[in-house]
Parts: structure tokens; C-alpha cells; sequence
């Protein structure tokens, strides 16, 4: 099973490149960077969420986030198209979206979806041999399909909700291979444990705990498959998990099978 990064993505926002992949499995926690991210389901379905708004997408639709969205993607069985346009061929789109926002992250349309999809294509197909402007047009063509698809509509201020979301991200991406808690993160923030917790089960759809423990998750996962034999519990504590247990617990939670085998699988 394919897991897409989670929380802040520093290291994708500082890429050039286009990143396509496609994959039957697709997993990812919430998370947010400065790129724009599609999600093209190309067959059965899976469930989205950008911002605190959810779908179900079957068959030729496409879920777009916008720089800074908060989206995530459920564990499904499905086969899906991940699109990621990176900052620097987005210029002329800040522009015309300066203002604005989309009324929609969700394209159900499927003529207008195949359209974006085909584009798509043309760019995978092209990238490593066409010259830039020729790329450059294509992701502009693809942009502009987009928000033809979405609409667009006026920025309003941005919910102070948003940013309190991110500032969890940030603090759980640099700190998750420590002793981590909602009391003390919520205390940090300088907000109660309640409304910490409510706030985080209504963007996130688990509790800080399991998500905590997803992110330590996706770094070993990272760590192993960059070490040859890899010891599996030294690994374990050092991306934070304290037990065999709740690490074995964990991963199974997240890809259904036990991490040797999932590594045996890899190789």
C-alpha cells in the first residue's frame, strides 16, 4: 500500500518538479503545503476531505486542494491519479486567484474531469522530453479547467480554526519522535482540552493520539525502505513509539499487515 506524506510537507514545497503517481492505494493523513494537489479517481472510490468539508469520489472525479488546503485521503481500494503542481508554475494562477477561493474542491462533472484528466496525461507523457514553456502551458490549461469546474468566488478571511490546525501540524511534525499529548500541545496553544480536542477530531477524523502515532508510522516506513536490513524495533523508537505493542498495533491500523512482511513485500 502507497502512503502519501502527512502534516506540513516542507520537503514537497522546496520541489520543482511535477510529481505524477499512479497507484491502487492511496493513504494520506491531513496535511498542507504550498503546492496545488489532484486526485484523480480512475476506478472504485475513496473518501476526501479538504478542510472540513468530506466526499466519497467514485470514477472520473477529482478532488483539487489549494495551496494551504488541509486534505487527507481514507485507506481505500481504489486506482487513482496524483497530480501535484509545484509553486513555481503557479504565477499566473496566483494571480487570477488573488481574491478569490474555489466554491468547490470537488469535481463530479466527468466530461469536465476527463478533460482535466487527458491534460494530465499529455504532461506525464511529455515532461522529461518537451521544453518548459511547452509544460508550462499545459499546467495552465489544466489550472484553468479547473477553476472553470470549481468556480470561483470571493475570499473571505480565513478562519482562525485553519491556522490553529496548522500550527498543530507544525508542532506534531517537529516534535512527533517525542513524548507528545493534547493536554500539553492544547496548553501550548494556549487553549483547553476540550475545545483542542473537538477542534482536532472535526479537521483530523481521529483523536491526537492515533494521529500522532499514524505520522510515527510514515517515518519509519520512510526510514526502513532508506536501510538496508533494518532493525525493526530500533526503528520503532526512534520515530517515538515506548512499546512493541502499541508499534505492531499501529502499523497493522494503518496498512493492514505486519511491518516484515510489509517490507518483505517492498523488496
Amino acid at each position: 500500500m502507497r502512503t502519501v506524506n502527512a502534516s506540513y510537507e516542507l520537503t514537497r514545497d522546496g520541489e520543482k518538479k511535477i510529481y505524477i503517481e499512479r497507484s491502487p492505494y492511496f493513504v494520506a493523513m491531513p496535511h498542507f503545503h504550498q503546492q496545488i494537489e489532484l486526485l484523480y479517481v480512475l476506478e472504485g472510490s475513496v473518501r476526501v476531505t479538504v478542510n472540513d468539508q468530506s466526499a466519497v469520489l467514485h470514477a472520473d472525479n477529482i478532488v483539487v486542494s489549494n495551496s494551504y488546503d488541509i486534505h487527507s485521503y481514507v485507506r481505500s481500494n481504489c486506482m487513482c491519479l496524483l497530480f501535484i503542481i509545484p509553486q513555481n508554475f503557479l504565477n499566473f494562477f496566483y494571480a487570477y486567484m488573488e481574491g478569490k477561493k474555489f466554491r468547490t474542491n470537488f469535481i463530479t462533472d466527468h466530461e469536465k474531469a476527463k478533460r482535466i484528466y487527458t491534460l494530465c496525461e499529455t504532461v506525464e507523457l511529455l515532461q522529461n522530453t518537451a521544453n518548459s514553456l511547452t509544460i508550462t502551458g499545459l499546467v495552465n490549461a489544466i489550472l484553468g479547467l479547473i477553476t472553470d469546474a470549481v468556480q470561483v468566488v470571493k475570499q473571505t478571511k480565513m478562519p482562525g480554526e485553519y491556522n490553529i490546525v496548522r500550527d498543530i501540524l507544525m508542532i506534531v511534525e517537529q516534535e512527533y519522535s517525542q513524548k507528545l499529548s493534547a493536554e500539553e500541545v492544547a496548553a501550548r496553544l494556549g487553549y483547553g482540552k476540550y475545545y483542542f480536542s473537538r477542534l482536532f477530531n472535526k479537521y483530523f477524523h481521529c483523536n491526537f493520539h492515533t494521529y500522532v502515532n499514524r505520522l510515527r508510522i510514515r517515518q519509519f516506513v520512510q526510514a526502513a525502505e532508506a536501510t538496508d536490513k533494518p532493525n525493526i524495533l530500533t526503528l520503532s523508537y526512534s520515530v517515538g513509539f515506548t512499546s512493541p505493542q502499541t508499534f505492531y498495533r499501529a502499523f497493522y491500523e494503518v496498512y493492514g499487515t505486519t511491518p516484515q512482511k510489509y517490507l518483505n513485500q517492498k523488496q
